[in-house]
């Protein structure tokens, strides 16, 4: 995964540098009826994308033949604790905040990897979601008081609100197949796709 693309955990927003060269029209000349072709220009435009936008680039990855998903769900050596999956911490770096109310318990895990206690906490945060939703993350220190400090470690990952969905669609007709998996950022009516990769 490292040789395609690096893992970071706070990634920075991506800038765009594109050169495209500009063709003016022919301006006629006075003196003589042919018109004159002025040499063509080339304009720089720079375009800078937000933090999330790396998700592009795992999207392509996940649903891509470059990376073994089967291999990535094994477990690792113990750690310690427990057998690590590399695959909860990849589902982390894509969407950057996970949803405490929605993600998960790898997800989740995922998450508090950072601030420590991770299976605890998670556990005790599926349990409480299925009566009551989290509020916010005053709300979910309050709630499991005696992983505050855990939990305060771990706030920069962490949300009660999604603003980050997948959205999959197959079609079939007969023997034919084709899917398309589409990430997108929601903010209020705003919708901004952030890749679109279809598979026939």
């Amino acid at each position: 995964v490292e040789d395609i693309k690096r893992f970071t955990i706070n990634p920075k927003p991506i800038t765009i540098t594109q050169t495209a060269n500009t063709q003016s029209r022919k301006v006629a000349s006075r003196s003589r009826s042919r018109s004159r072709r002025p040499a063509p220009r080339s304009r720089t435009t720079k375009k800078t994308l937000p933090a999330i936008a790396h998700t592009t680039d795992f999207a392509k990855l996940l649903h891509g033949s470059a990376i073994d998903l089967q291999t990535l769900a094994k477990t690792l050596p113990d750690t310690g604790n427990r057998n690590e999956s590399p695959l909860k911490y990849m589902a982390l770096w894509g969407s950057q905040r996970v949803n405490i109310n929605t993600a998960p318990r790898h997800v989740l895990e995922a998450a508090f990897t950072f601030g420590g206690d991770a299976e605890d906490i998670a556990e005790e945060i599926i349990q409480r979601r299925h009566s009551k939703p989290f509020k916010n993350i005053k709300d979910l220190q309050d709630s499991l008081y005696r992983h505050s400090e855990s939990i305060k470690k771990a706030k920069n990952y962490i949300t009660t609100a999604s603003t980050f969905f997948a959205i999959k669609v197959t079609a079939r007709q007969g023997r034919a197949k084709t899917t398309t998996v589409a990430t997108v950022i929601k903010q209020g009516k705003r919708i901004q796709p952030i890749a679109v990769i279809s598979h026939l």
